[in-house]
Order: C-alpha cells, then sequence, then structure tokens
C-alpha cells in the first residue's frame, strides 16, 4: 500500500520486550535483550528521501503508528544495525538464458556487500527447487556457488521462494532477508501464489526482488510475472526493482537496506492471540511529514495462535516443495 510516503513496508515481530528509554534521535546500538513479558509488537520501518538516500536523523515522534485503524502509543525507537541472515533465490530455469549472467552479477555484488557475521544460502529456481549452500559465512563459496550455475529446464518459482522462507526461519540472526532474483515466470509450482504470499505475511523476513529478462505484458494485468515480484516484495515490506542493465542494477542495490533500519515498538490495545491478520499503518508526521520522505514498512501480520512468540514461528506448512541437490 502506498502512502504518499511509498508503498507499505514492516517487519513485525511479538516478543516478550524490555522496557527501554526513548532516544531522540534514533540511537544507533545492538538489538536489545528481550526479558519482559510485556506483550510488544516489533516494528522494523525504511525511509528514504526522493533521491533514495536513507534518512537517519528521524525521532520518536515523527512517527504515528496504527493498527486495524486505531492509533497505537510507540514506546521507543532506534536504529539498529545487526549481523544479518540472507537467503539468494537464484532463477536458473530456461527462460533465463539470457538474463542469467545479469542475475548472476547482482547476487555477488549483493554478497560483496555483506559483513563477518552475515550468513547466506543459496537456492536455485529449475524444474524444483535445489538448495546449494546452507547458512555460509564464507562470501567466497557463495559466489562459487552463484557462478557454477547454468540454464535450463522448466520453472518453480513460488515453490523455491517458499522452501527459502522455511530455510530462512532456521537461520541464527534475528534480521532475515530474501534476495530473489528471476523474470517473475512460473509453470512447474505446487504452490499458489495465494499461498506463498500468506507464507510470506506470517514470516519476519523481508524480501527483495530484482526483475531480470522480465516480458512486459499490459501493465494492468493482475498476472503478469512482473505483478507477482512486485505483489511478493510489498507483502513483505521489501521492494522491487526492475533490472535491465549496469546501471539499473548499481540503482537497485542502492535501495536494498538490510542492514539499517528503524525499530520502533507498541503494546497494541486489545490485541488477541486469535490467528487473525491485523493491518499496520505506519506514518510519518511532524517536520518529518514536510520533507516528503517515503516510508517502507509491512502492511501488517498474522497474530500466533496460543502463547506469544516470534512472528511467523510455529505455524507448518501444509506440505514442502521436493528438494533436490545438496543441502550444504
Amino acid at each position: 500500500m502506498a502512502v504518499f510516503f511509498g508503498r507499505g513496508c514492516v517487519l513485525l515481530q511479538l516478543v516478550p520486550f524490555a522496557i527501554l528509554a526513548a532516544d531522540t534521535p534514533a540511537e544507533r546500538r545492538e538489538a536489545p535483550a528481550f526479558r519482559s513479558n510485556s506483550e510488544m509488537i516489533l516494528v522494523n520501518a525504511t525511509v528514504v528521501d526522493r533521491s533514495e538516500r536513507f534518512v537517519t536523523d528521524l525521532k520518536r515522534e515523527d512517527f504515528r503508528v496504527f493498527q486495524d485503524g486505531h492509533e497505537q502509543n510507540i514506546d521507543t525507537l532506534w536504529l539498529e544495525e545487526t549481523p544479518v541472515s540472507a537467503g539468494i533465490v537464484l532463477d536458473v530455469s530456461g527462460s533465463m538464458k539470457e538474463a542469467l549472467p545479469l542475475a548472476k552479477q547482482a547476487a555477488k555484488e549483493f554478497i560483496g556487500r555483506s559483513n563477518p557475521k552475515d550468513e547466506f544460502f543459496v537456492v536455485t529456481v529449475g524444474r524444483r527447487p535445489t538448495a546449494l549452500l546452507m547458512f555460509e559465512a564464507r562470501t567466497g563459496e557463495v559466489v562459487k556457488v552463484v557462478n557454477d550455475q547454468q540454464s535450463g529446464g522448466s520453472t518453480a518459482l513460488l515453490d523455491s521462494i517458499y522452501l527459502a522462507c522455511n530455510y530462512l526461519r532456521r537461520s541464527r540472526n534475528a534480521r532475515k532477508a530474501l534476495l530473489v532474483l528471476s523474470d517473475g515466470e512460473d509453470n512447474n509450482s505446487r504452490y499458489s501464489k495465494r499461498e506463498l504470499v500468506r507464507m510470506l505475511e506470517e514470516s519476519n523476513l523481508t524480501l527483495y526482488a530484482l526483475g531480470v529478462g522480465v516480458r512486459h505484458p499490459p501493465r494492468d494485468d493482475p498476472d503478469s510475472a512482473e505483478n507477482l515480484l512486485i505483489t511478493l516484495s510489498d507483502s513483505t515490506g521489501g521492494r522491487y526493482f526492475e533490472v535491465t542493465s549496469e546501471r539499473d542494477l548499481q540503482d537497485a542495490l542502492k535501495g536494498i537496506n538490510i542492514r539499517y533500519q528503524y525499530m520502533l515498538d507498541y503494546k497494541a490495545t486489545g490485541i488477541q492471540n486469535d490467528g487473525k491478520y491485523h493491518k499496520i499503518s505506519l506514518k510519518l508526521s511532524g517536520q518529518a511529514r514536510g520533507r516528503k520522505l517515503k516510508l517502507y514498512y509491512r502492511p501488517g501480520y498474522y497474530a500466533p495462535e496460543g502463547p506469544v512468540g516470534i512472528l511467523g514461528v510455529g505455524r507448518h506448512p501444509r506440505r514442502t516443495p521436493v528438494l533436490s541437490g545438496p543441502t550444504g
């Protein structure tokens, strides 16, 4: 959803949270320890200016958060840098023959921007999902796997992303991201678009999609490959970029922010662990509203059923795509 401040995008978790003193402006610090029994909603948000530069000088009073139409009180705000667990979903199906070199370059440059504590895994998209590497911190090994890929075969894109979501649940780092490099075509998945979107809405990851080699039907076609990639990224608070050249790639990589995000928390009024979807609206206020900034956040979350825990953990898929190849 687009508020003038951009498409809806936030990462949410239900966690026991320790009450912290609010910092103004937001202070860079490590992730806090969650020790209280208070039920809190943790929200990640990215703010950029008109030149797509990340904005890092906002204060707590510059944000307003609404749940199901009701404004909530923000307890704390901080700017956090943490290690990332990232999955790379690389489409190597036959339709990517011409676009694969650019997709590989995108994957390698994404890996090259990592920090020592980051970890990666790779899932390739072909006739079925194939896991080639699992939670590897040695970037040279990840790059080697990417370089070795060749294109061919049919496309199980939805199944591959679904599988990658399940893998990210096992990762050690709290911040989780998926980078999908694909033309958006799918002709061999067992999961539907609706099932995958539901899975993403229940997750605590951010999906970034780079459309490489995308074919362009009419813009208003809801079933187009491009609209699929846009829908998937929007559902997690991520972003979609079309990449047709080296310049496009550099612009897209600048817009992928998996490291610095604002984090705010609030205690939702009247929250119930009913397993239902709750809409989130995050807005800029005060001086920030007049700066024509873009605000990206996830548009909602599913409340857990039963005891409170980390959002997205505890729900199990009804079926798992067939896995081929080594799992690392």
